[in-house]
């Protein structure tokens, strides 16, 4: 049996893998969080998104 490629069948599969981490990367693991977290919305964004959710 032959594995499809990205190229055969037009996209690619993804999957979460959870790995438990030591406690001593704890403080790793944070740093990296807070670095991609999403930003707070600022009052201009949150009205927009408010809109939308009542149109929606």
């Amino acid at each position: 049996m032959k594995a499809a490629t990205v190229e055969e069948n037009g996209h690619m599969d993804r999957r979460i893998i959870r790995v438990e981490l030591p406690p001593a990367h704890a403080g790793v693991t944070a740093a990296l969080r807070r670095a991609f977290a999403a930003e707070p919305l600022s009052s201009d964004e949150r009205a927009f998104e408010d809109l939308l959710a009542r149109l929606g």
